[in-house]
């Protein structure tokens, strides 16, 4: 059970650059609990690499790539996984919900490569909102990009997504 919001007390605590500022780059996304995964190789130090496909993206049809510490995986299934499956929803809810799960985390603390409700970064609010609908969306604001579909800035409504890029760029920001 790791205690976030100590660990996030004790980041605070560092110099910026040793501190949140210093994930940058040596933290790429968080892993939720009971979220499935798919294991590529285990080495002799316990550390699984892993492949999440709730989480999909360009690099790897299997899911975003990563790596769970000993302890942390489990090869019980979770009763709640429903792996490849997206529930249907309604447009008009799914704007409506995606919105207030969105704006539900307005003030809660940045946190690059987070994906829970404790510490968010950009793509991981997105997400995050879109799995409260029951939609799976990429992980990253690139792979984003590449998933929607794309609209005029006339036709432009609330929870519409908007990709940061600089010239010539893949998109590195999300809102």
């Amino acid at each position: 059970s790791p205690d976030i919001p100590g660990w996030l007390r004790r980041l605070d605590a560092l110099p910026r650059s040793s501190g949140r500022l210093g994930l940058v780059g040596r933290l790429d996304s968080q892993l939720l609990q009971h979220e499935p995964v798919l294991v590529v190789r285990t080495r002799a130090d316990g550390w699984s690499e892993v492949r999440v496909p709730w989480a999909p993206c360009a690099s790897d049809p299997r899911g975003y790539p990563g790596w769970i510490a000993p302890g942390h995986i489990s090869s019980r299934p979770w009763r709640g996984a429903l792996l490849g499956a997206t529930p249907v929803v309604t447009a008009a809810r799914a704007r409506t919900t995606f919105l207030d799960a969105a704006r539900s985390r307005i003030g809660r603390p940045y946190l690059w490569g987070g994906t829970s409700p404790i510490g968010l970064d950009c793509s991981g609010l997105v997400l995050w909102s879109a799995r409260q609908v029951g939609v799976q969306v990429p992980r990253d604001a690139d792979d984003q990009l590449d998933a929607a579909r794309r609209i005029p800035l006339s036709a432009v409504r609330p929870g519409d997504l908007y990709f940061f890029a600089k010239r010539g760029k893949r998109p590195h920001h999300v809102g």
